[in-house]
């Protein structure tokens, strides 16, 4: 049974995904708030699907035949059919697109069927490997000496639970030792199973980054209990950052570390900017760098506006389906942050693609850790 789902998994991700970038490509802006919906539709049905399959005993014909064959077909319908017939002549009207854009769509539309097939074995065992260690150095005009070379070590959405140990975060911690990190940050979603919070938060604690480590809530957290984690926390020295910040130094060099909290329902934009006002609230007028942990990336949002240099996130995983080191849905949200690097003025999100997982799939998006390293702009080598 094992098996048939992952397998079942990959041609779903790819068919699914395949017809995202081909619609992006082909239909009018107007119908893609429609087709947002209608992917949304499309996978939450074929999750109840195979929810529905496996309450019936598993059986493969219940899972193929309610769980992915309607994606598969419909997927397969709006691939050849938005290419072929519907959308042409409405494309036609609207102005020609971005060069880049287009480039980059072309590659994907023509390329997302031949990386699923070439990766789906990896795929479909992607979510049971080790994880990787991502290194990125950001440069910045004007960074304070004192700051040059501090290196993060960003752990996310690790899901200590079912399908992910406390040993991925001890694999984490040795993979990011070579590179010697001062800051260790938690950025939510630790554990599904807090009998797993405490020992992992002291594998975090043992490990001894010179200016500390910090966690912040996730949407799991919010709806395990959050009152739970934090006195968890509070037995060990990973300090529990919620709408506030503190204050580390390195040499003559200030730091302040803003912990946000998670919207959990409540309009987003707003929320982000109200808890990021008050985790700033205390904060030096002379510190030379701010470091936001945002569970999710909309907090970048808030804290562009409010001149922060560094906003580390998680929550999206990617989706969990990568291409070109980016979310294979990323043209369908541009502005949703999913995966990877972004930079904004002197602004810079980076959204980790999660050490664990609560669906055990990945195709191309393993399991993550991330070190950012800070640099004087032109010292540095460039990401």
């Amino acid at each position: 049974m094992t098996t048939l789902l992952a397998v079942l998994g990959v041609c779903f991700a790819g068919t699914l995904g395949g017809a995202a970038f081909v619609a992006w490509r082909t239909w009018p802006k107007a119908w893609v708030r429609w087709l947002r919906a209608a992917f949304f539709v499309v996978a939450v049905c074929s999750c109840a699907g195979v929810g529905l399959g496996l309450a019936q005993g598993g059986h493969a014909g219940v899972l193929l035949g309610i769980g992915f064959l309607f994606p598969l077909l419909a997927s397969s319908g709006l691939l050849f059919g938005s290419s072929l017939f519907w959308a042409p002549a409405a494309k036609a009207s609207e102005p020609t697109p971005n060069r880049s854009r287009r480039v980059f769509l072309g590659r994907a539309a023509v390329a997302v069927p031949f990386a699923t097939a070439s990766t789906g074995p990896v795929g479909a065992t992607g979510a049971a490997l080790g994880p990787v260690l991502r290194v990125h150095e950001l440069e910045y005009e004007g960074l304070h000496p004192d700051l040059d070379g501090l290196s993060i070590l960003q752990l996310s959405d690790v899901h200590l639970g079912p399908f992910v140990g406390v040993d991925q975060v001890t694999r984490a911690l040795d993979l990011a030792r070579p590179h010697r990190p001062e800051l260790i940050v938690l950025t939510g979603d630790v554990a599904d199973d807090y009998a797993l919070l405490e020992p992992a938060l002291l594998e975090v604690q043992r490990f001894g980054a010179a200016l500390g480590a910090f966690g912040v809530f996730g949407n799991h957290e919010n709806a395990l209990g959050r009152e739970a984690a934090a006195e968890i926390y509070r037995r060990t020295k990973v300090s529990l950052l919620v709408r506030e910040g503190t204050l580390v130094q390195r040499g003559q060099a200030n730091i302040w570390i803003a912990g946000s909290d998670d919207p959990a329902g409540k309009f987003m934009v707003d929320f982000h900017r109200k808890v990021v006002d008050l985790a700033l609230e205390g904060r030096p007028a002379d510190v030379d760098f701010d470091v936001l942990l945002s569970h999710r990336p909309g907090g970048f949002v808030a804290a562009k506006e409010r001149g922060i240099k560094l906003t580390l996130a998680g929550h999206t995983h990617g989706l969990q389906v990568a291409l070109f080191g980016r979310s294979v849905l990323e043209p369908l949200f541009p502005d949703a942050y999913l995966l990877g690097l972004y930079r904004e003025g002197e602004s810079v999100l980076y959204t980790s693609a999660g050490l664990g997982h609560w669906v055990p799939f990945r195709v191309n998006c393993p399991c993550e850790a991330t070190i950012l390293t800070l640099r004087i702009k032109g010292r540095g080598r460039r990401n």
